[in-house]
């Protein structure tokens, strides 16, 4: 029976030592100190969505441009192929006009 009035009596310790932890620590996350450390820290971290904003907003300029070269340098590719095709075709055309006039003669 004293065993048991031991822990008991130690288990009242434990919650009472609980208790009286858990109202300090709320008297200190309620204290001007910690508001004060809230606050900055809040501040920090929105200055930080804004720099990242930023720097995103920065990276989608640079991406649109770089998209808007790549376009051009294939559309001045593509113009080149068609060029070198079509004197392909030019010179491919001459020749048989000439074999066809070469047998004709």
């Amino acid at each position: 029976m004293a065993n048991n009035n031991k822990e008991t009596g130690k288990n009242i310790g434990i919650f009472a030592g609980g208790f009286l932890f858990g109202t300090a620590g709320l008297a200190l996350l309620g204290s001007r100190g910690a508001k004060n450390l809230y606050a900055h820290t809040t501040a920090g971290l929105m200055r930080a969505k804004d720099a990242t904003l930023n720097w995103v907003s920065n990276l989608q300029a640079n991406a649109g441009d770089v998209a808007a070269e790549a376009k051009a340098i294939n559309q001045k590719k593509k113009e080149k192929k068609e060029a070198e095709n079509k004197a392909c075709h030019i010179v491919k055309a001459d020749q048989a006009d000439k074999k066809e006039s070469e047998e004709k003669a």
